[in-house]
């Protein structure tokens, strides 16, 4: 809301400022009164979309039973009950299906974000994955661990499982059915326009099929709540993938369908990589340490005295060392430290020279120095 502009005094700059004022207010409350008015639009019109989605499962179940009583007595009905009985399941399912979705996406769920490798995660899907599609080869490119972003676990896992499955159902039936997982570190470049530096890196996930693939008059409509692209194919109800752009922008990533891609479709996930946390994940890993030991880098041009320091310091901390600034900034770019100790004066680049590059280094410049 506008805030108000004060003036105390009654004169003619006085009168202009309160009705500048009632302006804002009066322009304020139609802002409220069209936003209120959109969400009830929206509203309206999701709710004509779920009672058309219920109503089908609903009257198939009706015409049935109302078959079932016609039968009653006949020698037809034993076999008729059973198909019967199959069809009333079915429809059952499919409105406990409705029932799931609807409640999934207006749950409208608070991301509560950790530090998470995003590439061990995504290993641990497709290994439940393959166990439970063994009709479709399903194929991981990219690293087992390493990459970490900040995302809520549990709502990743959705957007993982919502995406594969609709792979996987578009390509029921087919032969030779294959799905390629692929994840990479990419550059922001072209993508400017959400507000990162060109620099940036972004984790990329991307799930490619050889199935019918998306129209490209259509892609456009496929994160749409109730589109299907192959409603033939598939047997939700269009809900999946708008909750999966929820969730996706949420974590300040972008999805979108690869329009180059050729020989079925090709889903796009991006979300914004977390350097620090990944240089740290690489370089404890590496070291087989467990990840709450703090790592402290002492530099100090005398060995005598940089021995003395990193022994005092005690063995529950991970410790470098280094005689000038240049192998300090070495060792700062290859591995994760949490705090730096340092001499000031030293050759080659003294410690006046190394603090002003580790505050210069947005990677570097959190570190306590």
């Amino acid at each position: 809301k506008s805030k108000h502009i004060s003036y105390a005094y009654n004169d003619e700059v006085g009168d202009l400022l309160r009705h500048y004022n009632r302006m804002m207010d009066a322009l304020s409350e139609s802002i409220d009164k069209l936003a209120r008015s959109e969400r009830e639009g929206a509203w309206r019109t999701m709710a004509r979309q779920v009672a058309h989605e219920i109503n089908n499962p609903l009257t198939a179940m009706k015409l049935t039973l109302q078959q079932l009583q016609r039968r009653k007595g006949s020698k037809q009905f034993d076999d008729y009950f059973d198909r019967s009985t199959k069809l009333l399941i079915e429809q059952i399912d499919n409105l406990g299906t409705i029932a799931t979705s609807f409640s999934s996406f207006v749950k409208m769920p608070d991301v509560k974000p950790v530090a998470m490798d995003i590439a061990t995660k995504l290993s641990a899907f497709i290994t439940l994955l393959k166990n439970n599609s063994s009709n479709i080869p399903i194929r991981y490119i990219g690293p087992e661990s390493g990459k970490i972003v900040m995302a809520d676990a549990e709502q990743i896992s959705q957007v993982f499982t919502n995406i594969a499955r609709n792979a996987i159902q578009a390509m029921n039936g087919q032969e030779n059915g294959d799905l390629i997982i692929i994840l990479k570190a990419v550059l922001n470049d072209q993508r400017t326009s959400l507000g990162l530096s060109e620099d940036a890196e972004w984790v990329e996930i991307s799930f490619s099929d050889n199935g019918p693939g998306i129209p490209a008059e259509l892609r456009s409509n496929v994160f749409d709540m109730f589109y299907q692209a192959n409603p033939e194919k598939v047997n939700g109800f269009g809900v999946g993938l708008s909750l999966v752009k929820h969730l996706v922008e949420l974590h300040g990533g972008r999805i979108y369908v690869n329009g180059e891609y050729v020989g079925g479709c090709e889903m796009v996930v991006e979300l914004p990589d977390n350097k620090q946390e990944t240089a740290r994940a690489k370089q404890r890993d590496c070291l087989d340490v467990e990840t709450s030991a703090v790592s402290i880098l002492v530099v100090e041009d005398t060995t005598d005295m940089q021995e003395f320091i990193i022994n005092n310091i005690g063995q529950e901390y991970i410790t470098y060392g280094a005689d000038n600034g240049e192998e300090a900034l070495q060792i700062l770019n290859d591995c994760a430290v949490d705090i730096i100790l340092s001499d000031l004066y030293m050759p080659k680049m003294d410690g006046f020279s190394l603090l002003e590059k580790v505050r210069a280094n947005p990677q570097l410049s959190h570190i306590p120095f």
